[in-house]
């Protein structure tokens, strides 16, 4: 049997050295590697995909669910948090188990069999890619200079989506597009501006022009003379029509009370 790939990701010390001495006995285990916050697990998780990762909930940058949701492969999930407060919360992301601190080891076994279970049998990537659904994330595939790719995107990976022909063009944020190792900061994909919308709706996606979806999130400015939007780490503005104007007014409004 191959070992089973495993991350740790988890901030406290001595946490992270009582888990490590769980898995110690169990030979199988091969921890590749320990990130001590959310934004840098996140990197590794995607760079590695690993079997299986051990995750806190709460974490400096980005806790273990903001985590969760960016996660582009499938491992097997178990968190470990001192707080049962989360525990709702994460079964909705299907993890595999969900251990309090202090561990106890009998628990720790169980658990651990539970997750060879979920790797022996492929089941996570189905619990995965349903939760990322639920959760109002779209599965996108496109390709590049590298081949093809396919990947859930959330609405605040987006910043704006532009028409062009039977295309669309998703500018994504510029840690996304480094992540990706994009040539340029969007992904074209064959998708007509009405269908983006649709499939975007109910997040923060908004039309403001036939060619154009913007992420309300990311507005910064609103020239209403020029009608022109200017979005968060976007040097182009971007039009806004008359028939847009007063939906986006409205909108504007309530975010700006």
């Amino acid at each position: 049997m191959n070992k089973i790939s495993t991350i740790i990701v988890e901030d406290e010390n001595a946490s992270l050295y009582l888990l490590k001495e769980e898995l110690f006995p169990f030979k199988d285990i091969k921890i590749i590697a320990e990130y001590r916050n959310g934004r840098e697990g996140l990197k590794g998780i995607n760079q590695e995909n690993p079997d299986l990762v051990f995750v806190d909930i709460e974490m400096p940058e980005m806790d273990g669910f903001q985590m969760l949701q960016r996660v582009t492969c499938q491992p097997v999930i178990i968190f470990c948090t001192g707080h049962k407060k989360y525990a709702l919360e994460a079964w909705e992301y299907d993890a595999s188990d969900f251990i309090i601190k202090p561990i106890e080891s009998t628990r720790f076994r169980r658990a651990l069999e539970k997750a060879f279970d979920d790797i022996t049998n492929k089941r996570q990537e189905k619990r995965l890619n349903q939760q990322k659904i639920r959760a109002g994330f779209i599965e996108l595939s496109w390709s590049d200079h590298t081949g093809k790719k396919s990947r859930f995107f959330s609405s605040e990976e987006i910043t704006f989506i532009q028409a062009d022909r039977d295309y669309i063009k998703i500018h994504v944020v510029p840690e996304l597009a480094e992540e990706l190792n994009l040539m340029e900061e969007f992904i074209v994909i064959k998708k007509t501006i009405k269908d983006a919308a649709r499939d975007w709706q109910p997040q923060s996606i908004m039309q403001v022009h036939k060619s154009f979806l913007i992420n309300f999130s990311k507005v910064q400015k609103w020239n209403k003379t020029a009608r022109t939007l200017q979005l968060k780490n976007v040097s182009q503005p971007i039009p806004i029509s008359r028939s847009f104007i007063k939906q986006f007014q409205n909108s504007w409004q309530n975010y700006s009370e």
